[in-house]
């Protein structure tokens, strides 16, 4: 029966079946992974993570500063030197390239190298999280316009079904076998029929629409989703909660930001460690000294630092203490993203069981529907049973139909779902 009227639709409706590009599953993820703004956006990130990580690992090496001035002075100092006087020159200045070698700054550098490699790190992880979200949304977007397609394909079933039944009371009215009121309340029906199906295009169209947009794709693109919504395979809802914890990116991005706050303590405290570091200055200038004579001369200086802070009131104190209190906070978010984790693993475990079983009992009702359908229409046409009796059967059929196909997506979305939550999207 269904084959039959599929064909019916196929003809009736030929905006559907133009040519578009068939686009599995697979493909679609494929698409979505290579498309998606949202996971071009965290590449971004990482590129700009991990050029803050070589950012850092520059403080390890010597800094070379090159430094002019030029100064020029109205009233020069004059000296007087028992008859002799030395007046200075007007104009002063210098050039100077400083090469300075950092030794110790109380980890500093060390702590921020650290804390840039686990930021680039927590971007990995935020990518990840960010794919499987992508996928998990192509694959709701996916099945939704198969489901809608499906809906759309019921509904010029059911129209044919009506058509059907008003060839046969014509025939029956033209014949003077049953009232014209049997003929109306068809054509009724009818009419409400198409408007089903026009509603049902326009609700596949959207949803094709909402496909594209994750897709990252040009909403205008001829594409036709390729899958069975009936595709119930034998998946088993077993993996554990331990496995699933692993798999899960916001766990692993989750103990990166902790990481980060580890370094964050360790960064605050070695703000006040001893800072040493030493150097070369070379200067070439005019004048180099106080005593006369206007011609540049170059000198090299040699210097080294130390910086200890001593008293600074308790403040090192509160400022660890706050990184200390953030980063504990974070322990217990990763604690509380733990146990989101299991209840999502669990229900989403009894979720896909139940969504099974309602296939199952779905799949039987939806068929007895139609027997029920065929058997109240022959009965009809012999004259044994009234016109509403008909139409109830067909209400009946259409609504064990629509909910085999609830059924049927509601599996679908419940195994993406199982998928996201168990890591293995």
């Amino acid at each position: 029966m269904k084959t039959k009227y599929l064909l019916l639709l196929m003809l009736t409706i030929p905006l559907f079946v133009h040519a578009q590009t068939q686009m599995t599953l697979q493909q679609c993820r494929e698409m979505s992974m290579s498309g998606s703004p949202l996971l071009k956006q965290g590449e971004q990130q990482i590129e700009a993570a991990a050029s803050a990580v070589d950012a850092a690992r520059k403080d390890y090496y010597p800094q070379l500063d090159i430094n002019g001035d030029y100064t020029y002075l109205q009233d020069p100092i004059t000296i007087e030197v028992g008859d002799m006087e030395f007046q200075g020159e007007n104009s002063q200045y210098s050039l100077n390239a400083a090469l300075i070698q950092n030794i110790w700054k109380g980890g500093m550098v060390r702590n921020m190298h650290n804390l840039s490699s686990y930021q680039l790190n927590l971007a990995k992880r935020n990518k990840d999280a960010i794919e499987d979200i992508v996928l998990y949304q192509t694959e709701l977007y996916f099945w939704n316009a198969i489901y809608m397609e499906d809906l759309l394909e019921l509904s010029g079933l059911y129209k044919e079904v009506i058509d059907d039944l008003v060839k046969v009371v014509r025939n029956k009215v033209e014949g003077e076998l049953v009232n014209r009121s049997d003929l109306l309340l068809v054509e009724v029906r009818q009419n409400e029929a198409e408007l089903s199906t026009m509603k049902a295009a326009d609700s596949y169209e959207i949803a094709l629409l909402q496909l594209k947009k994750v897709m990252g794709i040009s909403i205008d693109s001829l594409i036709q989703p390729n899958g069975e919504l009936d595709a119930i395979g034998d998946f088993k809802a077993d993996r554990t909660t331990v496995e699933s914890l692993n798999l899960r990116p916001e766990m692993a991005a989750q103990k990166e930001v902790i990481n980060i706050k580890e370094s964050e303590v360790a960064l605050t405290s070695s703000k006040y460690g001893p800072n040493i570091y030493a150097g070369i200055v070379p200067v070439w200038g005019a004048p180099n000294n106080r005593l006369p004579g206007d011609e540049p001369v170059y000198n090299t200086t040699l210097v080294a630092g130390l910086n200890i802070p001593i008293v600074r009131w308790g403040k090192k104190r509160n400022e660890v203490s706050e990184m200390k209190f953030r980063k504990e906070a974070e322990v217990y978010n990763m604690e509380e993203l733990h146990n989101q984790i299991v209840l999502e693993v669990k229900s989403a475990q009894y979720q896909l069981t139940e969504a099974v079983s309602r296939v199952e009992l779905t799949t039987e009702s939806m068929i007895k529907a139609e027997e029920n359908l065929e058997m109240m229409t022959d009965r009809y046409k012999e004259g044994l049973t009234s016109i509403l009796e008909v139409l109830d059967a067909q209400i009946y059929w259409q609504r064990a139909y629509r909910n085999m196909l609830d059924a049927q997506a509601y599996y679908q979305s419940s195994l993406s779902e199982y998928k996201k939550a168990t890591g293995i999207i």
